[in-house]
């Protein structure tokens, strides 16, 4: 009964079997069901490169299957004692008439529990992958400030250009931000078609509070000094700090910490969560955000590993073949696995590499800094941003509200 749990999670997450596999599955696994399940179980998931997820399924139903499986098995201790004392005394006769009709009967009944069955998870019970639904569902938490969107650039400025930020946005009467695309759960497109995620949220605030509008300017990494030397972006927030980069830009006073981890198939979690683990690689092909920084010191870390620089993870998982893992933060990693659930995260402990994160601004600008500085001390203070990262990266208020099935409220209808 619980080897009949692998094949059945292939057909839950749409990868079923083959017949070719049945064989390899039926050999491991009554060899590896010598052990605890527990440890089987997660073993046989690997080996066929299901979602090692699945298993908080088998956990979840084992309560009920578990009893039922005890139960087979005293009848079948209890079969065994009274066939063998019948067989010992001379007792035991052979009635084949009847042996025959009782298999016809039971493998009919079989069939059709096993066609109910299907019948009752194929039509009857939702299987359906909601996490990204509910993930690409989100919306900000709070009231947004008026805001627009400019993918090719904002419009030219008239009259004399301020030197001052701050005295900038007072001009226009709106504050520029920058944002990248790809960047779950920072900034991303929602199902609904609006612009989100913990670094729009975390502009909408500022905007509020300094009683402005907001106007988003889509760039790319290589456009971030231009942009806001020139103005067209007043701060681009969540950028990692690194030595080159503080060298051309100026950054706000730190107020994220990401953590390096490796983006993974599931089924290849192991070969990347610890360090032992790791360095036991022979030559890993990774993919790597191109930040120079970054790649230098992951070269330091695994020096036999061949790293290769992607503009954007979705280019990982176009060409998932080429690569081993994605060098990726957690942060945003286990957004990406929501998207794709075939992955998992994967941290090398005990090496916890942390990334801190900051707002870039013109580096000729001390009046902005200043400000911005003095801004993200009070959100620090007020729980703001500590909310903001529970509800976009922790995910602590994006579970869909659901209530659990009850036999009181379900079946007999007693309460709404």
């Amino acid at each position: 009964m619980n080897l009949g749990f692998v094949p059945f999670a292939g057909w839950f997450v749409g990868s079923a079997l083959s017949a070719a596999q049945l064989p390899s599955l039926i050999a491991a696994g009554l060899f590896s069901l010598f052990g605890h399940v527990v440890v089987a179980l997660p073993f046989l998931l690997d080996l066929f490169h299901l979602p090692a997820d699945s298993f908080d399924l088998f956990l979840a139903v084992d309560v009920l299957s578990g009893r039922f499986a005890s139960m087979v098995a005293a009848m079948h201790t209890a079969t065994i004692a009274i066939l063998g004392t019948f067989a010992m005394v001379g007792g035991l006769r052979l009635n084949w008439a009847r042996l025959l009709r009782f298999v016809a009967v039971g493998l009919a009944v079989s069939l059709a529990a096993l066609l109910s069955i299907r019948a009752l998870f194929t039509y009857g019970v939702g299987h359906e992958y909601t996490a990204y639904r509910v993930f690409v569902g989100m919306e900000l938490s709070m009231e947004p400030a008026p805001s627009t969107v400019f993918e090719a650039g904002p419009p030219a400025e008239r009259g004399r250009r301020a030197d001052s930020a701050l005295e900038r946005i007072r001009q226009r009467g709106a504050l520029r931000v920058g944002y990248f695309r790809d960047r779950l759960p920072f900034a991303f497109v929602n199902s609904s078609g609006h612009l989100v995620g913990f670094d729009i949220e975390l502009a909408h605030v500022l905007a509020k509070e300094m009683g402005v509008r907001l106007e988003f300017v889509r760039i790319g990494p290589e456009h971030v000094v231009g942009c806001l030397e020139r103005g067209d972006c007043d701060v681009i927030p969540s950028i990692a700090l690194t030595t080159d980069r503080a060298a051309e830009l100026a950054f706000s006073k730190t107020y994220l910490d990401q953590t390096i981890a490796f983006v993974v198939p599931d089924h290849r979690r192991d070969d990347f969560n610890s360090r032992t683990a790791v360095k036991r690689l022979e030559s890993p092909r990774l993919a790597i955000p191109n930040v120079p920084y970054y790649v230098e010191k992951m070269r330091a870390y695994l020096p036999r590993a061949e790293l290769v620089t992607i503009q954007s993870p979705r280019e990982y998982f176009q060409r998932s073949e080429e690569f081993d893992a994605l060098v990726l933060s957690a942060e945003a990693g286990s957004a990406w696995s929501l998207v794709h659930p075939e992955y998992s995260v994967a941290i090398p402990r005990p090496d916890i590499w942390a990334i801190p994160t900051a707002m870039v601004l013109n580096k000729d600008d001390r009046e902005w800094r200043n400000f911005m500085n003095a801004w993200i001390e009070l959100k620090q203070k007020d729980g703001t941003i500590a909310r903001l990262y529970d509800y976009w990266i922790q995910g602590e208020a994006a579970e869909q509200s659901t209530p659990r099935w009850s036999v009181v409220r379900n079946l007999l209808g007693w309460v709404p």
